[in-house]
């Protein structure tokens, strides 16, 4: 059997079990909130958080989405864990955590070498979606230190406006 077939077949338990996953990541207290909350409104990470990542595991097995619906998918992860405090790698990290997911789940049919071709395809497409990831973490980075730097500027200007320094005539 291919490992795909294998894969697709046990596409649910993977979702739930990489979902898993990615929730103990986070501390005790908000991982359980996000685990137990189906409320987009009281907890709209975890509902999020659940659909990109079943979306990420589709694209994987079965490659019928778009690369820009794929990029998207990653981003919205990527994003809510930039601004969070999690380490770069932390950050990525959690599409690290799908490899052994998907080594465990088809380990018993990895009989020829066949099967560990097909396996370190699909480990392959994972290393760019991690790729992907880091790029999207990185842009993420980047747009909130701007927003810092712009924020004192705005700050060091209105202080020195305020103390007379600056004279500021206005063109109406």
């Amino acid at each position: 059997m291919q490992i795909k077939s294998i894969l697709k077949q046990k596409q649910t338990e993977i979702i739930k079990q990489w979902f898993e996953t990615v929730v103990q990541t986070y501390p005790k207290d908000t991982s359980e909130f996000l685990a137990r909350q189906p409320d987009p409104f009281k907890n709209p990470v975890g509902p999020h958080l659940h659909e990109a990542l079943s979306t990420i595991v589709k694209a994987l097995i079965e490659g019928d989405i778009t690369q820009k619906e794929l990029n998207t998918n990653i981003e919205t992860i990527v994003r809510i864990r930039a601004v969070q405090a999690f380490t770069p790698d932390q950050a990525v990290g959690f599409l690290f955590a799908l490899k052994p997911i998907v080594r465990s789940n088809v380990k018993d049919s990895l009989i020829d070498a066949n099967g560990y071709i097909e396996l370190l395809e699909i480990e392959g497409m994972i290393d760019q979606f991690i790729q992907t990831a880091f790029n999207i973490y990185m842009m993420c980075r980047e747009k909130i230190c701007e927003l810092r730097v712009s924020e004192k500027e705005r700050l060091v200007y209105n202080a020195l406006q305020k103390a007379g320094v600056l004279n500021v005539e206005t063109n109406v």
